[in-house]
């Protein structure tokens, strides 16, 4: 049994790095999909639904029942809710409501399984974290450089058609929104091992490293949705503030010197793109800028931020009123609702009602509320990455959504939470997340 226990933990480290690969395969099946008529349900999910099968299989190895008994309120909370779509609304769609808690689940998973993984890893705290920085920084390059790539090529599709035209561009990816959120993580993150390198480190590596935020900067300006730029305004501010606190109250030059090596190969790639483009990258981003500005002229600051989704919310709330106590209580089902509402949070709300959001959300307000208490006290430029990455997303997803019930996003937003927590957790071995 030991042996089958180290293999998966072996596979589970080894998922960190093939996890990206899975998005792009998801993207590119997806385009497929919508050209030839394929089913919508792509081979990543499949892909992962057996690694949630492996999840389960590796907590019962282990032995760990708390892990069972965090997971067991939400597959209440998603019984009562079809049951409320029984008793008040006549009927359900089994397939959206067992295909959104089966996401959520999944991030919920990530959270405990890649704790025991940790803890039971053998690795010193310096090596684990070195792994975990690889396999955030392998991700960061395959995913925004697979956006330029599709750039320079012409290939993948537009982030917009709208009134406004095309526009934008993310690549295979099929959501620009999911794609956003992983970028917006994983910016602060990789600006930070940057400036953490080694003075010894070869160019190599430097090369490597910088070329992670340098590709994620310019992706985020292809992609072009407001949540983009505002991504880039507050992780560029807050890693510059970072490197200038770090010259004038420590006398630290290098971090800004390093933040000019991310400059430095954002420039590179940029210009590049501008000259193969004939300087319409930089019309692109301009009328992507002033169409947000339009938007806001004619809709106001609420519609501009939350892009309208406060209808498809008011909607579901007026719903949920005219039902029963019981859709407060336990929701009214996500197959209840014909478009999805996208704000994370609200939709947990609605879909799955007061217990629901108690079931659902724990877990996430422990970790984090933990980690802020605890960067406070311990305050570094890792604890300000991590602040910066968390903050933007759970800002994201609670007017954007893409998150909690996204494997894409998801995976990385429960991944960085754990990371933050692990942080400042003396050992390896002594993390503990229930």
């Amino acid at each position: 049994m030991e042996k089958n226990i180290t293999r998966l933990e072996r596979f589970f480290m080894l998922f960190l790095f093939i996890n990206p690969f899975l998005d792009l395969l998801a993207g590119v099946y997806l385009n497929l999909a919508m050209t030839y008529n394929l089913p919508n349900i792509t081979p990543s999910l499949i892909i992962r639904m057996g690694v949630l099968v492996l999840f389960a299989v590796y907590v019962v190895l282990r032995r760990h029942w708390r892990s069972v008994v965090v997971m067991v309120p939400l597959a209440v909370a998603w019984l009562l809710s079809l049951l409320g779509e029984v008793i008040y609304y006549y009927g359900i769609d089994l397939f959206q409501d067992l295909q959104y808690i089966v996401r959520f689940a999944f991030n919920i998973a990530v959270i405990l399984v890649y704790a025991l993984v940790f803890k039971h890893s053998g690795l010193h705290r310096k090596e684990l974290f070195n792994r975990l920085n690889q396999a955030l920084v392998f991700a960061a390059n395959l995913l925004a450089g697979s956006i330029v790539l599709s750039y320079i090529f012409g290939m993948g599709a537009s982030t917009y058609g709208d009134r406004f035209g095309y526009r934008g561009t993310r690549g295979f990816f099929f959501s620009g929104n999911d794609i956003t959120a992983v970028l917006m993580l994983l910016l602060p993150m990789v600006f930070c091992f940057v400036y953490q390198l080694s003075r010894r480190a070869s160019w190599k590596r430097i090369l490597w490293h910088v070329a992670a935020p340098s590709f994620t900067l310019v992706a985020l300006l292809l992609i072009g949705t407001k949540t983009a730029f505002l991504a880039i305004g507050g992780g560029v501010a807050i890693m510059l503030g970072y490197a200038i606190y770090a010259l004038i109250k420590e006398k630290n030059r290098l971090i800004l010197i390093r933040f000019g090596w991310v400059c430095l190969g954002f420039a590179v790639v940029f210009g590049f793109l501008m000259l193969i483009s004939q300087a319409s990258l930089a019309g692109d981003i301009r009328k992507s800028l002033s169409i947000q500005s339009s938007i806001y002229n004619d809709s106001g600051l609420t519609s501009t931020l939350v892009s309208g989704r406060q209808h498809k919310l008011q909607k579901a709330l007026s719903m949920m009123k005219k039902t029963s106590p019981y859709a407060f209580l336990f929701g009214m089902g996500r197959g209840t609702q014909p478009k999805v509402i996208e704000m994370d949070i609200f939709e947990v709300m609605a879909y799955y009602g007061l217990f629901g959001t108690a079931a659902m959300l724990w877990l996430y307000f422990k970790l984090g509320l933990g980690f802020i208490f605890k960067a406070f006290k311990r305050f570094d430029l890792t604890g300000l990455a991590l602040l910066c990455s968390l903050g933007l997303c759970v800002g994201y997803l609670t007017i954007a959504g893409h998150v909690l019930f996204s494997v894409t996003s998801g995976f990385y937003f429960a991944l960085i939470l754990l990371y933050a927590h692990l942080y400042y957790t003396s050992s390896p071995r002594k993390l503990k997340v229930v």
